[in-house]
């Protein structure tokens, strides 16, 4: 009974591990695709960087601007010739890149 115990905890701990780590990857491929979706695509159009653009606000601005549905609108007046670039799936990538590359986190994306 003890070693059924042990090998369903461990067997919980190493599925729950494998979650993490393919969450991880699929975030960090989704940055670098937004990130080069923004670079070929909406660079010219908006006239600086995906990092100049992050780090207009601060996590807590741009999390308050997407919990009031209003980050498409920010966007668009930012960058109103991006406007039909980008689709809802892309927009979500977006804000998380904002997110993570805000004035405020400390952090800056590899160009």
């Amino acid at each position: 009974m003890k070693r059924l115990l042990l090998i369903s905890i461990l067997m919980t701990f190493t599925l729950n591990a494998e979650t993490l780590s393919f969450q991880e990857k699929q975030t960090k491929k989704s940055l670098t695709t937004i990130q080069k979706t923004y670079k070929y695509k909406l660079r010219k159009k908006c006239g600086y960087s995906s990092a100049y653009f992050a780090q207009l606000y601060t996590q807590k601005e741009w999390d308050v601007i997407n919990k009031n549905g209003q980050f498409k609108n920010e966007f668009e007046k930012i960058c109103p010739k991006g406007k039909n670039v980008l689709n809802d799936k892309s927009m979500k990538s977006l804000y998380h890149f904002v997110n993570k590359y805000a004035k405020d986190s400390g952090e800056y994306p590899n160009s």
